[in-house]
């Protein structure tokens, strides 16, 4: 996840600084082992996952695929009418099982995460270009629409059937 613009209203005159943090959700692979760049499998269960993350799937019913964390010394009064551009690595999206259809900028508010319209802008050879408008600056989770299972108990039980001569 990388960020490549923040465009916002400005409330009153004065020097305004943002820390703007972008973080990858890290892809394990079924082994347990490596990251990204693994050649195992994904595991895609909701037991990879950190707390934070596994409560925004329990809220949205979304994966996450990455955070935009946007930390500010004012008061959030200051600023309205939040407009973010940010991209996704086309491979992320094609290692989760989706593609730039499925991808949308979520919101944490004091009430849960808030969907916010996310717009497909453009595409490169290694990313997709995103935009979306928010009411204000905050935590930011780009959700995907990857399938999110998790398997609590599985078997299998098999059985031979008895066949005797004359049986229907």
């Amino acid at each position: 996840v990388v960020t490549d613009r923040i465009n916002m209203t400005v409330q009153r005159g004065g020097s305004y600084e943002l820390a703007v943090e972008t973080r990858d959700v890290p892809l394990r692979s079924i082994s347990g082992e490596g990251d990204d760049t693994s050649d195992a499998p994904p595991d895609l269960s909701v037991g990879s996952l950190t707390d934070d993350d596994r409560q925004f799937v329990g809220e949205t019913g979304q994966r996450p695929a990455g955070t935009i964390r946007i930390d500010h010394p004012f008061p959030s009064d200051d600023v309205s009418d939040v407009s973010l551009r940010f991209r996704v690595r086309r491979s992320r999206l094609e290692t989760l099982g989706t593609d730039a259809n499925g991808v949308g900028l979520y919101r944490d508010e004091p009430d849960g995460w808030r969907a916010l319209q996310t717009t497909v802008v453009g595409e490169t050879d290694a990313f997709y270009r995103f935009s979306a408008d928010s009411p204000g600056l905050s935590l930011f989770a780009i959700g995907t629409d990857s399938p999110v299972f998790d398997v609590a108990n599985a078997s299998v039980t098999t059985s031979t059937p008895t066949v005797r001569v004359g049986d229907q």
